[in-house]
């Protein structure tokens, strides 16, 4: 697969989606409702691999509430060195947390 660059040779390329309904209702965690939605991608040739990914709270309530349109996403490289061995880095800035 030919992208962006003359004579680039992709051979990994992936994309996903995630829903994930949080609830609780218990004494030791409190109550809580909320909606979780991520949207990822990565992309690798040769030796690199790269991703991406966001998330957002949506409709946050009870212990939650102060959570409610909160947003993450983080991006990432790895280099593959050969024989099991790689080199990874990354940043990332996470949902607000509730102190």
């Amino acid at each position: 697969m030919k992208l962006f660059f003359k004579d680039a040779d992709y051979e990994a390329f992936a994309f996903g989606l995630t829903y994930i309904k949080l609830n609780s209702d218990t004494a030791a965690i409190g109550e809580f409702d909320a909606d979780n939605i991520l949207v990822g991608a990565s992309f690798g040739w040769d030796a690199w691999a790269f991703g991406l990914v966001y998330g957002n709270i949506l409709n946050a309530e009870g212990g939650l509430d102060s959570l409610d349109g909160a947003s993450s996403w983080e991006a990432s490289a790895q280099y593959d060195l050969g024989g099991g061995a790689t080199v990874n880095g990354g940043v990332r800035q996470t949902y607000d947390t509730l102190c």
